[in-house]
């Protein structure tokens, strides 16, 4: 659920409970703007985060999330095709594709540029969440890195 709500806080128990009884009466959480997921892959991805939050058995993760998670990431019936590149390959500060992917204290991944922009600015929270960063350090993301360069040569006709 913090990934759908794009949320830095811990779902707890109380708020859990609230989001089942929400799911139950018909009505679905909304993905965050930055996500631009399919209506369908979001309602699907919010009902197997119920699930395994209310799930006692940890094996449901390995034997029903996992094979479900890799299922929505080979697409949904109304997945985005063409050339939109996956929404984690965005830049929550800019909204473009990420060349140079760093995390900063929050555990978001921006681009590199974008980042250092926000931090010389005087800037000493996150982004995001407004909560205050801990330290000033960007951090490279090499898998994310490459993950956005295979994509790109997969996609040659996207504009950078």
């Amino acid at each position: 659920m913090q990934l759908l709500t794009r949320s830095a806080h811990p779902i707890h128990d109380a708020l859990c409970a609230q989001m089942q009884a929400y799911a139950a009466g018909g009505r679905h959480v909304t993905p965050h703007p930055s996500l631009d997921w399919p209506t369908t892959a979001a309602h699907e991805f919010e009902r197997l985060a119920l699930r395994c939050m209310a799930a006692a058995s940890p094996a449901l993760l390995a034997d029903e999330a996992i094979p479900a998670l890799h299922a929505l990431l080979r697409g949904a019936p109304d997945a985005p095709c063409g050339e939109r590149p996956p929404p984690a390959f965005l830049c929550p500060l800019t909204r473009g594709l990420m060349l140079d992917p760093v995390a900063l204290a929050d555990g978001f991944v921006y681009e590199r540029a974008a980042a250092e922009q926000w931090l010389s600015s005087g800037q000493n929270a996150s982004p995001m969440t407004g909560a205050p960063l801990t330290h000033p350090y960007l951090t490279p993301q090499h898998e994310q890195r490459r993950a956005i360069q295979n994509w790109l040569l997969a996609h040659p006709d996207v504009q950078r």
